[in-house]
């Protein structure tokens, strides 16, 4: 009895990609295809898209950082993303993430803090 209750459960139900396919094929037929879809240049945010790193082995792997193993050391990332020294956030639904450009920002930021403090130890 649960096995048929089950089994009609399963047929009954349609698949998930059902309603896409409708709204596809309506698409197609009154000629709108490329007006759904948005373009790289429009402003789809694709630039976001590229620039965001979601998860810790992306920022890893971003940053080229290897443990003994030659594994991603994804321990490491969130090691400085709990004491705050990288600019990388945890965003509910996405878990933690990072934008490549201020990876670059921040760490660009210690290059010339190190110069400064070069030019400075020079002079005296």
């Amino acid at each position: 009895m649960k096995n048929q209750a089950r089994r009609a459960r399963r047929t009954a139900r349609a698949p998930l990609n059902t309603a896409q396919r409708a709204c596809d094929a309506t698409a197609q037929s009154d000629g709108l295809e490329g007006q759904n879809e948005v373009s790289p240049t429009g402003g789809g945010g694709s630039e976001l898209a590229d620039d965001l790193l979601l998860g810790a082995v992306a920022i890893a792997k971003e940053l080229n950082w290897r443990d003994a193993r030659g594994q991603w050391n994804v321990r490491r990332v969130y090691n400085l993303y709990a004491r705050g020294s990288l600019p990388i956030h945890r965003v509910p639904g996405l878990g933690i993430c990072a934008r490549r450009s201020s990876l670059r920002k921040f760490f660009s930021a210690l290059d010339e803090r190190a110069k400064v403090a070069r030019a400075d130890f020079a002079a005296k």
